[in-house]
């Protein structure tokens, strides 16, 4: 997202009329939430609703733009159609409301506390399959040094396609950087309504 929000502007945290510019995305009922990216849908407990004694809350309301799209709450994976206000919506105290939008290719990494603790070896991505064809490209550097600004860095592109199968495509990595690990594992989350039958992979079937 930071890769995006240098070559194009857009930022990382965004209002909710990059999704849907309505004049009730412009105005202030949509201002204690916001969307991280592309992909996600975050709107935290800024204060006491229905508080319990172990915790235990709901968010009084909020908004999911776009009545064309479809939002998974993140947690649980049930599906929200957009352009509707949700209200008294259950927020335990283990669970922030989060909600990821259909279509979406999101990676996934182990936390660190600092550059140096980032590895490599590893790729995890979870896709969340539409019927519209989608794509997301995965920005990566060496993560301490300026020599992204000289072409030090790699961008993979990943791209899926739900029609009667789930279809997830990952380009060859353009680029290259000092150290850059070329050997490694990958890990898809597919999430997936129906039971898979099968699998797969360039063409070969897997078990």
């Amino acid at each position: 997202l930071a890769y995006e929000a240098r070559e194009s502007g857009n930022p990382i945290v965004r209002p909710l009329f990059f999704e849907e510019a309505a004049p009730f995305t412009y105005g202030s009922s949509c201002e204690k939430q916001f969307l991280l990216g592309p992909a996600l849908l975050i709107a935290p407990i800024f204060e006491p609703y229905q508080l319990q004694n172990n915790g235990d809350d709901k968010k009084a309301f909020l908004y999911l733009p776009n009545k064309k799209q479809t939002w998974y709450d993140f947690f649980t994976g049930e599906g929200y159609q957009g352009g509707q206000t949700l209200a008294d919506f259950q927020a335990p105290l283990w669970k922030l409301p989060v909600f990821i939008k259909k279509g979406s290719i999101l990676p996934f990494t182990k936390a660190t506390n600092h550059p140096n603790e980032i590895t490599y070896d590893r790729r995890q991505l979870a896709v969340y399959p539409s019927e519209e064809p989608t794509t997301f490209t995965v920005y990566e550097d060496d993560g301490i040094s300026t020599s992204y600004e000289k072409g030090g860095f790699a961008t993979t592109k990943i791209s899926q396609e739900l029609t009667d199968t789930i279809q997830i495509s990952i380009e060859k990595t353009k680029g290259s950087y000092y150290q850059m690990v070329f050997e490694r594992e990958t890990i898809l989350f597919v999430f997936s309504k129906q039971p898979v039958k099968e699998v797969f992979i360039n063409g070969q079937k897997v078990t």
